[in-house]
Parts: structure tokens; C-alpha cells; sequence
């Protein structure tokens, strides 16, 4: 017997997924069933998927942000979300708009939804620092491509631990991963900073083959609807909380 439906919308923007609820879907649970875990990994869950969690009112936009892996490009993700809302009616467009999460408060002014910038650099020798956050470049002399990902992911889990991201190089072709060693096929706000004001590329292209062309200081990005669904909680299913494909 079904026991509950949660109503998502899903996205896509630039490799990244993102499922967005509305905080009431979420009202009421199934005994045994976690419905934040559910969301997440179903339907064959990934792990690059990332979820939003929201309630808005005249004022702000109340979200929580969930991911099964380190969240990346925040700012993206936000802007997108919102434009996703525009989309839908959900909100009225404005001048602005407030978004508050875990304490802090972002303003994003409607203009700037499909635009980010490049944040400053600092640090030299391959060593940076990038919106708060550490960026290690190497230079490899092993092909980076999809067909030698093996080799790539072997080099990476035999490599040291390191926070922040990690930036591997090699014949104009780069890749990024996190710091829990996940293959980012998608273009991350801080390596194409350090690729753009460091190594001087305005044209960058990541493993996914999504392309960022940065232009005066700023790139713009697209995202795309991916579904409308919902989700049926059957108190019977042995798979009380979904499951990820590695």
C-alpha cells in the first residue's frame, strides 16, 4: 500500500543535478523510511546529486541543502534554483531576491541568476586559496580523458589527503576532483577561477565536455528541467532508503 507522495522537480545544470521539494511535500513520514534519504537516492540515486529543500514567503526563501558527496558550486546551484522557480510561477519576479540557509543570508539580484563571476586568486607554485577554499594544481604525464579514467582514479586514490580540491593537468586538458577524492566532470567555480586568472585560459572545458568561456571576468551558465516527479513511499519496500550507483 502506498503510505505517502513527495512532488519534486529535478535540474540540470552543467553536469550537477538538483532536486528541488517544497518543504510541505515533506509533512508526515513512513515509519522506517527517511525521507531526505530517499530523495536523494532515488530513483538510482548519484552521487552527484543535490537536494533543496525550500519554503518561501514574501520576504525571503528558507532552504536546506542536502548532498551525497561535497556540495560544489553553491552559488550556481541557488541561482538556478531560483530561475527554476520563475520558471514555474512559484515566485514573482523582482529586482532581487533573499535566500536564507543555515544561518546565512544571500542576495541575488535578478540580473546576475545566470552569470557567475571569477573569484580572486591567491597563493603561487600551485598552491591556492579560491573563494575560502584550498585548490592544489599538478601537472601529470598520463592522459586525461574519459577512456583512461581508470588510470586517473587509480593516481587519485593512491595520492595524499587533501582538503579543498584537487586540480590534475596535462596537453590543455584539465580535472578536478574533491576532497573526498570524487571526479568532478562538471566545471567547478574555484578551478576555473585558478584556470582563468592563474594559467590564463578564457576557455575552458571540463570532463563532461560542458564548456566555460569567461568573458570580461564572468561566465554565464544554462540549466535545464529534467523531470517532473513523485515519489510513492510503499511501506513494503526493502529499500528504505533508495541506493546510489557508483
Amino acid at each position: 500500500m502506498i503510505r505517502k507522495v513527495i512532488n519534486s522537480h529535478d535540474i540540470h545544470v552543467d553536469g550537477q543535478q538538483l532536486r528541488i521539494v517544497q518543504k510541505d511535500e515533506l509533512t508526515g513520514s513512513v515509519e522506517g523510511f527517511n525521507n531526505i534519504d530517499l530523495l536523494l537516492n532515488e530513483p538510482r540515486g548519484s552521487k552527484y546529486v543535490n537536494l533543496i529543500i525550500y519554503k518561501s514567503d514574501e520576504s525571503a526563501i528558507d532552504v536546506e541543502i542536502y548532498s551525497n558527496s561535497v556540495l560544489d558550486n553553491k552559488d550556481i546551484l541557488l541561482k538556478s534554483f531560483i530561475r527554476s522557480l520563475l520558471e514555474r510561477g512559484t515566485i514573482n519576479q523582482d529586482d532581487s531576491y533573499v535566500i536564507k540557509e543555515k544561518g546565512e543570508t544571500y542576495t541575488y539580484p535578478h540580473d546576475s541568476l545566470g552569470i557567475e563571476k571569477i573569484y580572486e586568486v591567491e597563493g603561487e607554485d600551485g598552491v591556492y586559496v579560491v573563494n575560502g577554499k584550498n585548490v592544489l594544481v599538478e601537472a601529470v604525464d598520463f592522459e586525461l580523458s574519459i577512456e583512461n579514467i581508470t588510470e586517473i582514479k587509480n593516481y587519485i586514490e593512491a595520492y595524499k589527503v587533501f582538503k579543498g580540491y584537487l586540480i590534475l593537468v596535462n596537453d590543455g586538458r584539465h580535472i578536478t576532483f574533491n576532497e573526498d577524492k570524487v571526479a568532478l566532470a562538471y566545471p567547478v567555480s574555484e578551478a576555473v577561477s585558478v584556470l582563468n586568472c592563474i594559467y590564463k585560459k578564457e576557455k575552458i572545458i571540463a570532463l563532461n565536455t560542458a564548456e566555460v568561456e569567461i568573458v570580461s571576468g564572468q561566465y554565464s551558465f544554462e540549466h535545464y528541467l529534467i523531470s517532473n516527479s513523485q515519489f510513492y513511499i510503499e511501506g513494503s519496500d526493502i529499500y528504505s532508503k533508495g541506493f546510489i550507483i557508483k
